[in-house]
Formats: C-alpha cells, structure tokens, sequence
C-alpha cells in the first residue's frame, strides 16, 4: 500500500469515528428542583437516579418524545408522600404532554426493575400527563388531583393509587398487565374514570375508602378480579363494558356483598355497549387506538418503550464509565474532525 492509499485509509476511519461517535448524553437529575425547568428529547434522555423534588410554585415541563429512566434504589428514605425506591415527587407542578406519535416514557434504567412513582402531593391541581406511558412505576395522588389523558400504565405493582382529597380525573388511559390498577384509600379520595381501559390486572379497581366515584364508558374486562368493593357502601358502577353480556360472568370477577355479606354491593347494570350506538363506540374506540396494541398478549403491551438507552447505565458502577466512554468517543471525534480538516 503507497502513501497515497494509506493517507485515503486514515482519513475514510476518521470520518467513520466522526459519524459514529454517539450525539448527546445521559443527563442525570435528583434532589431539589427548586427552579421551573424544560426537559427535551432532544437534550435528553434523562436518568432519575435518586428522588427528585419538584418544590412548591414550580413547574417542571416534559415534551413530547422524551424517555425519563428511572433508577430503581430500594432501601431509600419512605415518607407520607414517597415510597422507599426512587420517586419523582410533585409539590409544584408537573405539565408531561406527549402526542400519539411522540409519547413520553417513564420506565426503568435497569430492565423489568421497579422504581417507586411519580408522587403528586398536595399541588395546586394543575399538573397533567397526556401520552405518556409509565412501566413498572406507579402514581400517587396525595392531596391532589391531576390530569391522566390518554396514558397507558403496566407492569406496575400498584398503577394509580389515590389518597387523601384528591380527585384524580383520568381519561382514554390504560391499566394493562398490573398488580393492581386503581386503588382508592381514603374517605375523602374521589376519582372520574371515563372512555378507559382495565385489562389483564390482577385487580382493576380497589375501593378501600372513597368520597365519590364517576366511573363511565369504561372498558373493564379479562382481570382476575375487575373490581373489589371493600367497603360497606353499595356502588354504582353502571354503563361500563365489562367484555360480556352473561351476568354470572361479569359477577364472578366482582368481590361485593354476594362474597361478603359484610360488604356492599356492586350494581354493574346496564352495561355500556347494549345499545347499539354504544356498541358502535366501542368499535370505534378500538379503531381509532392510535397505539394499535389492544389485542397483543400482556407480557408485550409495554408500548416498544426504547431499551437501547439502558446500554449506557447497565448497572451503577458500569454506568458512569460509559458515560465517560462515551464523552471521551466525542473528543476523539472532535480531534479526528480537525486532523481531517488538516489534511484536506
């Protein structure tokens, strides 16, 4: 090989590492966010890896196709308003609106890990989540009431949990494939549900303790237990589909009074769907599911949520050394860009 070819060789790997080298990093956040703050797809993806607190009178905003990792860190601090894994924990407010095509994702740095949730507490009953898809995390209302527009919740222990005075109103969302969907827990909580799916849970809903319930249009179906009334109130859940027209099917998947004397009952009657404009807006609800993923098996409903970034943080130790290897593939990069330049 003359000079003339090496000098072509030297100069095409040069342009190959420039190219190759991956654009942007990992940006880390935890603790206090005591300033309003922007979270890009374009800045990130970004890595939780302890609490962070959005503090009172500020608004972290999250825009559409944005992936939050979440570290999973058991044996943290556990308080009224936070679990003892990694929570992102809203005093202020926080305004996370995805679209069909560029959803949000919160989902864990370490795949099939669970971290805590997103902790809504006490906040001015501003905050609101569109489009975002939530994997093996959960969300708190505590004191407050936010607004969940065509989410998707799964893989969650216990996907939205409800407590104090909060009125969560939640809307064409999915609890698909969790321990648990809804929780209510509090004589003073109240939830709207309407136009949403409860599907492939251990339990859909749980009614521990509540102030009022308006849950409508809802399709509520194919769970080990759709709903458990644990409480002595008798519980209006009419104009609901609950995958079937047979009576003693939809009643064996409900635990009310026919279980427990103890308990109030259930009345489910009339079901959404009988007529046949309701029926007609099931089908079309199915049809116009932007995601197209309501017949796919539990175990692959996470919405592709994007793994490739875990690469960079496949554990703690080895994570920050990717990171470092992947600044220093920059540098070269830029150093090879200049050395090209040079020779040209």
């Amino acid at each position: 090989m003359n000079i003339g070819d090496k000098k072509r060789c030297f100069i095409f790997a040069l342009i190959f590492l420039f190219l190759a080298a991956p654009a942007g990093a990992v940006v880390k956040v935890s603790g206090s966010l005591s300033e309003d703050a922007i979270w890009t797809k374009e800045a990130g993806p970004y890595l939780v890896q302890g609490d962070l607190v959005v503090e009172k009178g500020v608004t972290l905003t999250i825009e559409p196709g944005t992936v939050v990792y979440v570290w999973s860190t058991a044996g943290g601090k556990k308080s009224p308003h936070s679990t003892l894994n990694t929570d992102i924990i809203v005093r202020g407010t926080l305004t996370a609106r995805g679209t069909a095509t560029q959803p949000i994702y919160f989902t864990p740095a370490k795949k099939g890990a669970s971290w805590g949730g997103i902790c809504f507490w006490g906040g001015n009953d501003q905050s609101s989540m569109e489009f975002c898809w939530v994997a093996y995390g959960s969300i708190y209302c505590d004191n407050a009431s936010p607004y969940l527009v065509s989410c998707g919740l799964t893989k969650c222990q216990f996907a939205l949990m409800i407590y104090g005075s909060s009125k969560p109103s939640v809307s064409k969302t999915r609890f698909i494939g969790n321990r648990s969907g809804i929780y209510l827990s509090h004589k003073k909580a109240s939830l709207s549900l309407t136009n949403s799916e409860l599907r492939g849970n251990g339990y859909g809903i749980v009614l521990r303790e509540f102030k009022s319930l308006e849950v409508r249009s809802n399709r509520i179906h194919n769970n080990q237990m759709s709903v458990v009334n644990m409480t002595q109130r008798d519980v209006d859940l009419s104009g609901n589909w609950w995958g079937s027209k047979d009576e003693y099917e939809i009643a064996k998947v409900i635990h009310d009074v026919n279980d427990d004397p103890k308990l109030g009952r259930l009345h489910y009657l009339p079901l959404f769907g009988q007529s046949e404009a309701e029926a007609a807006a099931i089908t079309s609800m199915r049809e116009s599911d932007a995601e197209k993923k309501l017949d796919m098996k539990i175990d692959d409903w996470e919405y592709s949520v994007p793994t490739a970034g875990r690469a960079l943080f496949a554990d703690a130790e080895v994570g920050g050394k990717r990171q470092g290897w992947k600044i220093g593939v920059v540098i070269i990069s830029g150093g090879a860009a200049a050395a090209l330049l040079l020779l040209l």
